[in-house]
């Protein structure tokens, strides 16, 4: 499991890199004056960690919610069978295992790191204090639950009709990163193996797969790396 430690007042990320639906500690933040960002910062641990480590089980006790700072985390449906199914991929910013924590329910899905990754931690009694103390903040965490439902209900029409090809297509639109030349989008970190659990496909599928977009010139395999060579073309082809 992630490390954790303790953490004085921080400046909490007001530019970070928002995820579906802007569902992020931004959002959760919207409208409070410094005293109440203080009293709520006051309650934050930290806890950090190396790539691939589990930052909780399908079916632990839920009793911290967690925003990141820095990595990308992986939240994922392990199934009775073995099977496993990747529901996303988030970073910075995102709020990560807040339905659970809110309403003290086991854990529905496992987290863990895709690379090195630090996260903000808020126990659910803490939650509910400053919940209970900042009306406004409780107003805020109301919207992101209800963020939460839409957007899981929003991804998961498209999904539903799309060609196993087409989800593959969208799910490395939405993980492609820019480099630093900003010409080219990189998707980095994530095995066929991760991404054939997001879209219900094989390893040796997504190989084919990926194979077949690299002839046709929208991508690039280079090591461990997938290169989206014209996002925009993606972007229309994948995504509109």
């Amino acid at each position: 499991m992630l490390a954790g430690r303790g953490i004085g007042p921080l400046p909490i990320p007001r530019g970070a890199m928002e995820t579906s639906s802007d569902i992020g500690w931004t959002r959760a933040l919207a409208g409070l004056d410094d005293n109440e960002v203080r009293r709520i910062e006051r309650c934050l641990g930290v806890r950090e960690g190396p790539a691939r480590t589990p930052i909780f089980h399908q079916g632990d006790p839920a009793g911290e919610l967690f925003i990141v700072r820095s990595g990308r985390v992986r939240l994922i449906r392990r199934m009775e069978s073995g099977e496993e199914f990747t529901s996303g991929v988030w970073s910075e910013g995102y709020l990560i295992g807040l339905i659970s924590a809110f309403l003290g329910e086991p854990r529905f899905l496992a987290a863990e790191s895709l690379e090195q990754t630090s996260l903000w931690v808020l126990r659910s009694t803490e939650l509910h204090a400053c919940m209970q103390a900042v009306p406004r903040f409780a107003l805020n965490i109301a919207h992101l639950l209800a963020l939460l439902a839409s957007d899981s209900i929003r991804r998961a029409a498209p999904l539903a009709l799309e060609s196993v090809e087409a989800k593959l297509g969208r799910v490395l639109v939405k993980l492609a990163e820019a480099d630093s030349s900003g010409t080219t989008h990189v998707v980095r970190g994530i095995t066929q193996d991760e991404l054939g659990s997001m879209v219900g496909a094989s390893r040796p599928w997504v190989n084919r797969a990926l194979a077949a977009f690299e002839r046709r010139g929208l991508l690039r395999r280079d090591r461990q790396q997938i290169l989206l060579l014209d996002i925009a073309a993606c972007r229309r082809l994948w995504t509109d």
